[in-house]
């Protein structure tokens, strides 16, 4: 169709030369035929560059682009600034597509809606991402995503969205933020477009790849700040912008300071006096009155010792473990 408008795939690239191939190939195949390929080297040590430039020499919707190493989140910010295509879409280096992910995600877009979502199916090979049969669809207004997006009703991924190039503007990642970037730089794009409604499909077209050594199945995680950052300025923004939504932003708030005692402890690194200074906010605040259930079981335990907590937080990540354990073999022996 050559009255499809111009979409661009950013895909952030570092040390992941055994799965950049498949990713580069699924996109390649959509239905959806105008694109142009974005592959951001952020300075990878492996064959990442080399895979990059020989698919550009192949393929003339592929682009690349080389530059010292800088985070995921500087990585796309450089994509931005380098796309030319109407809409924006990212995809992460060890991940693929279905064959109608495009497709699905501008079908969904219309006038009204400033972004569109499709949903995701965690993997465990690649053979693992079957094409859904059944679609549900659902258009919120904006007040009400920004809502989801703070009580975990909606994707916090910035994968699996269609985003409009005109509507971000000079919006981009915080480059300071590990974790939960895609939220926030989520929760500030529905803020400035929220006049426009946003559209979710639950048809699984992205396939998360979950592999041995990522940072979700890793038995040691290391402590990062990012989560609570990204909480603290969503906090800040709904304070100045919607109010109303204040309480679902103070709960969004306690889960992230919560998480973060939770990795102390799951790394099991000594516990200093960022803890203890983190622990004693937490317990001076309490959990907002919108917290679930986890959050003021955990509270409780906090309030009772780190002994409690810490026994707590094993056997939370033990049953979790289990459980993708159990997934993951389900998955293999379907296959």
């Amino acid at each position: 169709m050559t009255d499809q408008p111009l979409i661009s795939i950013i895909v952030p690239i570092y040390n992941v030369e055994p799965y950049l191939r498949r990713c580069v190939d699924s996109i390649l195949a959509q239905t959806y035929t105008n694109i142009e390929v974005i592959l951001v080297d952020d300075g990878s040590p492996d064959g990442c560059p080399a895979i990059c430039d020989e698919y550009q020499k192949a393929d003339s919707r592929v682009k690349v682009i080389h530059k010292e190493n800088g985070g995921v989140s500087e990585a796309r910010n450089s994509g931005i600034s380098y796309a030319s295509g109407e809409y924006i879409v990212f995809c992460d280096g060890d991940d693929i597509v279905s064959c109608k992910y495009l497709e699905k995600l501008y079908d969904l877009c219309t006038s009204e809606n400033s972004l569109s979502i499709c949903s995701h199916e965690r993997i465990y090979s690649y053979d693992g991402l079957k094409l859904p049969e059944a679609d549900k669809e659902l258009t919120i207004s904006g007040k009400e995503a920004l809502k989801k997006l703070l009580v975990g009703g909606l994707s916090v991924s910035v994968c699996g969205v269609l985003f409009k190039k005109n509507l971000i503007e000079k919006l981009r990642f915080d480059t300071t933020i590990r974790h939960n970037e895609d939220k926030l730089f989520l929760f500030e794009y529905i803020l400035k477009n929220m006049e426009k409604s946003v559209t979710v499909s639950s048809e699984k077209h992205y396939g998360y790849m979950v592999r041995e050594g990522s940072a979700t199945k890793s038995k040691h995680i290391k402590v990062d700040t990012g989560v609570v950052k990204a909480a603290e300025r969503m906090l800040d923004l709904t304070r100045e912008n919607i109010p109303e939504l204040l309480p679902y932003a103070q709960s969004a708030k306690s889960g992230a300071d919560i998480n973060f005692l939770k990795e102390y402890h799951c790394s099991r690194i000594a516990l200093d006096e960022d803890y203890f200074a983190k622990k004693a906010e937490v317990l001076r605040s309490g959990v907002s009155k919108t917290s679930g259930l986890t959050a003021r079981t955990e509270f409780l335990a906090l309030q009772i010792g780190d002994w409690a907590f810490d026994a707590l937080v094993k056997a939370y990540y033990g049953l979790v473990s289990e459980k993708m354990r159990f997934k993951r073999n389900e998955r293999n022996t379907k296959l």
